[in-house]
């Protein structure tokens, strides 16, 4: 399975301006200088187990998002649609 090198985090990092795709809360505090990408976790948009066929698109720039710990705990294998509802 692919994995996320830190160049695709930093990309995903920028493209949400630092935010948990889910939620919006900011990953970086830099009054106590916490480190933004060791906060973040990266989530599939329509989860691996829905797309099994497309192996090579499992963690594709499109399909992945940086989420907090809670909220990519809290969606598991279900979409982001349905999450947000």
């Amino acid at each position: 399975m692919p994995t996320i090198n830190r160049y695709k985090w930093e990309r995903l990092y920028k493209r949400q301006d630092g935010r948990c795709y889910y939620c919006l809360q900011l990953f970086s505090d830099k009054r106590n200088g916490v480190n933004a990408l060791k906060k973040a976790t990266v989530d599939h948009i329509i989860p691996k187990c829905e797309i099994k066929e497309l192996e090579y698109k499992e963690q594709t720039y499109c399909n992945t998002v940086l989420a907090c710990t809670e909220c990519n705990r809290r969606k598991a294998n279900i979409s982001a649609e349905l999450f947000l509802e």
